[in-house]
């Protein structure tokens, strides 16, 4: 499903999550998600707090850095 824009005024700078560990970005989350029977498609239910980086093969922590100078948000 595609949401709409949001106003200009809410919008973010792209985002990137890196491991906290070697830095990759190859991290996935754990998630749970529903079909949505009348949209025939899955929806995004949760996404939990487990993460995994498929660098260092390993469970980490998501780092979220700004896209654009790759430097940590205030999130």
């Amino acid at each position: 499903m595609m949401a709409a824009d949001p106003p200009p005024a809410t919008r973010r700078a792209p985002i990137d999550y890196l491991c906290n560990m070697c830095g990759g970005n190859t991290v996935t989350r754990d998630a749970w998600a529903a079909w949505d029977v009348a949209l025939q498609e899955w929806e995004l239910g949760a996404a939990f707090d487990y993460a995994f980086c498929h660098d260092c093969d390993a469970e980490t922590k998501l780092v979220e850095v700004d896209l654009a100078t790759r430097e940590p948000t205030e999130d």
